[in-house]
């Protein structure tokens, strides 16, 4: 259980879809399960770090018979399976007026949540495919300024897709009040500034007394980027964005050829998987 240095793997970080599930299935790979459950009777702890909220991710944790605190919203929420909050940020008030604006002038499907609601703004329109993705319970209100809990997370939807035009577009709206990123090829996100899976990554190792190089995170998206990156051992899949790469010091493969499972057996149960490739 070590990675390059000789240091023991003892916390491990997986970000959801894309590296352990398909977003649109929704379930983890039995492989990539069993894999997992292995590591965990090496004495590895597993959390997950994802911007799905805690509402979601933690029967995952449930099924996979994890016991660490959960990374949700992309760090903005940390807290305990017994649903104990450890670490909540939010967007300050009127933070997000311009990006609201912008969703607004340019018929964007812009949503925010907060503590497992998708908050939508009545009289707009949005697509049917969202809900088949973000399956969480709705709420309408008159005006996405004025809800009543502060948003740990902004959405859009994008049906034609979620180009790094409108990703700068975005972030330009948003200033330094945010950071805005692509999650998924229809999809972009934005967190509020200070937050990012890294950050909150760091912080949880040290919660759990767990030193930097003992630690090893997996990912595929750009949100995933900043927390390989400080990760003692940073693992991209296969199918990772080119940011998670250039953060990676270990490709595994693809999520469809259960690259979480490589990794796991690569750096925990000592198995050389076939198909993985180190980073150049």
């Amino acid at each position: 259980m070590t990675n390059s240095a000789g240091t023991p793997i003892r916390l491990i970080a997986f970000d959801l879809d894309g590296t352990l599930m398909d977003a649109e299935a929704a379930e983890v790979h039995p492989v990539v399960r069993d894999v997992i459950r292995r590591a965990l009777g090496c004495g590895v702890t597993i959390t997950l770090a994802t911007g799905r909220p805690y509402r979601f991710a933690r029967p995952v944790a449930a099924e996979l018979e994890l016991s660490a605190p959960l990374i949700c919203y992309q760090g903005g929420v940390i807290r305990e399976m017994n649903e104990c909050t450890l670490r909540n940020v939010s967007f300050s008030n009127g933070a997000l007026g311009a990006a609201l604006a912008l969703a607004r002038q340019d018929g964007w499907q812009l949503y925010l949540e907060s503590g497992g609601t998708v908050y939508l703004e009545a009289g707009r329109s949005y697509d049917p495919d969202l809900f088949a993705i973000h399956p969480l319970p709705t709420r309408r209100v008159a005006d996405l300024a004025t809800t009543p809990e502060r948003a740990n997370q902004l959405g859009v939807y994008f049906p034609d897709g979620a180009t790094g035009d409108r990703v700068a577009r975005l972030q330009r709206a948003l200033g330094a009040a945010g950071t805005a990123f692509r999650t998924h090829p229809n999809f972009v996100n934005a967190i509020p500034a200070g937050v990012s899976k890294g950050s909150a990554l760091a912080w949880l190792a040290e919660h759990l007394n767990i030193p930097q190089p003992a630690v090893m995170a997996v990912g595929d998206s750009d949100n995933d980027a900043s927390m390989l990156a400080w990760a003692g051992v940073g693992v991209a899949m296969g199918n990772a964005r080119p940011s998670v790469l250039a953060a990676a010091d270990w490709v595994a493969p693809a999520l469809w050829e259960h690259g979480a499972a490589a990794a796991l057996e690569r750096f925990v149960l000592h198995c050389q998987p076939a198909g993985a490739s180190p980073r150049a």
